[in-house]
């Protein structure tokens, strides 16, 4: 059997901009999830049937950490992972929030949240693809003509 190509997990990347500085997000998953339980990550998400991307991803980051958006956008570069269990090649759309504040209320899915400067998000987070993610996009907040290409999305 060939693995199977699939598109249905969205990734958001939440930061917050603070006195010239950059906090991201990320979240403890709680012991009792079925897949990587206690590890750390930024917010992940499955696709409803018939959900756009996007929808999905502002629909997850409220649900998980009841974040206020201030902006919202879409990366063009998607992370991509295979996944052994599922014996499938994953393509996962990568979206950006701009918090309006550092208020987090967590769902049951995560136990604890820290805001965190890039390298100590970058330490911290479990998987490789998340990593590369974040310093990608902090290279993008960073820089303007790399923010430029980021796609301003409206709610």
């Amino acid at each position: 059997m060939n693995s199977r190509i699939r598109a249905k997990y969205i990734e958001t990347i939440i930061f917050r901009r603070s006195k010239n500085s950059l906090r991201f997000l990320i979240l403890k998953r709680s012991g009792y999830t079925k897949y990587y339980p206690g590890i750390w990550q930024i917010v992940t998400g499955t696709v409803e049937k018939n959900e756009p991307y996007y929808k999905t991803a502002v629909r997850e980051s409220v649900e998980e950490t009841n974040v206020k958006i201030k902006n919202f956008y879409a990366f063009s570069k998607l992370n991509v992972f295979y996944s052994p269990l599922k014996d499938t090649i994953n393509l996962v759309p990568v979206f950006i929030i701009e918090a309006a504040d550092d208020e987090v209320t967590l769902s049951d899915e995560h136990t604890e949240f820290e805001w965190l400067p890039l390298n100590k998000a970058v330490e911290k987070v479990f998987f490789y693809t998340q990593k590369e993610m974040l310093k990608i996009i902090n290279l993008h907040l960073k820089n303007k003509s790399l923010f430029n290409t980021l796609i301003k999305l409206e709610l």
